[in-house]
């Protein structure tokens, strides 16, 4: 039995096992864990919403998906005037960006490979402190990040 993934390519009862290696954090920010943080939820993700089996490697020329963070940034977002009539910001957002590729080695020439971008955002006061909302807002970005990876690549699953 088969079906289409998104990107229109079919995806069969062979392709038992999905393939995603450790993810690294390619960024200059971010706790040193990130990536391990990122690759544990991914994991999970695809383990809950799609009936494949989760595996590190590539061994089984199955489903892989790969990639890494290779943006974590911290930008000021919606200026107001202080008491001063100098702008500042009221809020920071946490801006995430995740590169990677989803490889279908039973598709069709030419959609066997497809390249994945996704982006996750997470804004906070500025009175709050970084370090105390931090998880928090990984947790937020990271969610946005698994949910356009999914509907890139498994949404019909």
């Amino acid at each position: 039995m088969c079906i289409r993934d998104s990107v229109g390519s079919e995806m069969c009862i062979r392709d038992r096992n999905l393939a995603i290696p450790n993810i690294l954090n390619e960024s200059i920010g971010g706790p040193a864990n990130l990536g391990q943080l990122v690759t544990e939820q991914l994991r999970e993700y695809f383990q809950r919403n799609t009936s494949l089996e989760i595996v590190i490697d590539n061994a089984y020329e199955d489903l892989v998906i790969e990639g890494n963070i290779i943006g974590y940034q911290i930008t000021s977002v919606a200026p107001v005037a202080n008491n001063n009539g100098v702008g500042q910001a009221a809020q920071n957002e946490l801006v995430m960006t995740f590169k990677g590729k989803y490889f279908n080695p039973h598709a069709e020439e030419g959609k066997q490979e497809i390249s994945i971008e996704a982006r996750g955002t997470a804004a906070y006061q500025t009175s709050q402190n970084l370090t105390d909302v931090e998880l928090q807002l990984i947790e937020e970005c990271v969610n946005e990040i698994l949910i356009e990876i999914y509907s890139k690549t498994f949404d019909n699953w």
